[in-house]
């Protein structure tokens, strides 16, 4: 039923009717991304009816998708846990079939196949380098959430196109993504539970320099973050946030220019005393040494804005 209705919108596309700026070749260069997945992966990743697109400015591009039916079940309390839920169905599913997925984890530079160690040690769920706006890994090619689909041979990934993205809930390929060969870096959990200790920084942590900082704890530590800022040049606020928005992994604490609107909890003005809030963990998981910790990304703001300067500290317990 969906390579019907895929057939039908290529007829359409053909006869003018949609994405009348879409070449037919860009059109058949996703069709042949998709059609790539094999049928037994496509029953077990239960992808739904696929809907065919135009994209760009113009409708230059085509893209594909369809709805990913594994199930994954999050905890609130944890800011990664959907992802790391999904990652792990991700591969079960994908147990038995010749193909894998891949993706991109905090503190490795290169590829990395999805696994229950990699899943459990944040697969998928960004960039923790300790520099704000820096990635871990050169040359990233999936967004916070996405696997890609491929097959591993002799320590290379053939990679497919189709991606998971994991917080959609949707698989889908693009005519602009074809597929590519990339090499799988070997992924040792408990060389991983070292780097992740040696990124860390202990707690309690006071007056916090601009950036991003990694935070571990014993599983289920309280972590409170605290801040507050001086009257600037122009009215300027103060936030903790835990997400640092809807969705998101990570937290922040920030001091920006007061935005218009309804004013938002968790923001208090800058010379009116401080603002505190849980910081939430963005993972929790066991070492490979049997220990149950809680690892938080907190990216941390400008030190000054419009003479408003961010006093700031995180603490533990």
């Amino acid at each position: 039923m969906g390579r019907l209705r895929t057939a039908v919108l290529l007829a359409l596309v053909a006869a003018g009717v949609v994405g009348c700026s879409t070449p037919r070749s860009e059109v058949d260069a996703a069709q042949r991304q998709w059609d790539s997945i094999p049928d037994e992966v496509r029953a077990a990743l239960g992808l739904g009816e696929p809907e065919g697109s135009a994209w760009g400015s113009v409708g230059e591009h085509w893209k594909i998708e369809a709805p990913l039916g594994i199930a994954a079940t999050g905890d609130p309390a944890v800011l990664g846990s959907g992802i790391t839920s999904a990652c792990h169905a991700v591969v079960d599913a994908l147990a038995g079939t010749d193909v894998q997925a891949f993706g991109v984890l905090p503190l490795v530079d290169g590829v990395v196949r999805a696994t229950h160690e990699s899943c459990d040690r944040g697969l998928a769920l960004g960039s923790w380098s300790t520099e704000l706006g820096s990635a871990d890994s050169p040359g990233r090619w999936t967004e916070l959430g996405d696997l890609v689909l491929g097959r591993e041979r002799d320590g290379r990934a053939e990679m497919l196109g189709p991606r998971l993205q994991l917080a959609a809930g949707i698989v889908s390929t693009s005519s602009t993504t074809p597929p590519w060969t990339s090499t799988v870096i070997p992924f040792d959990p408990a060389d991983w539970d070292d780097a992740l200790a040696a990124a860390s920084t202990p707690l309690p942590l006071v007056a916090p320099g601009e950036g991003q900082v990694v935070l571990i704890t014993p599983a289920g530590t309280a972590v409170t973050g605290t801040a507050e800022c001086a009257t600037g040049e122009r009215d300027t606020e103060v936030t903790v946030a835990s997400p640092v928005f809807v969705d998101a992994t990570i937290s922040s604490i920030t001091v920006n220019a007061v935005p218009d609107g309804e004013p938002v909890p968790g923001r208090v003005g800058c010379g009116r005393g401080p603002a505190g809030a849980p910081i939430l963990p963005t993972l929790s998981y066991t070492t490979a040494a049997g220990e149950a910790i809680d690892v938080a990304v907190v990216a941390i703001g400008r030190p000054t804005v419009w003479g408003s300067r961010l006093t700031a500290s995180i603490t533990a317990g």
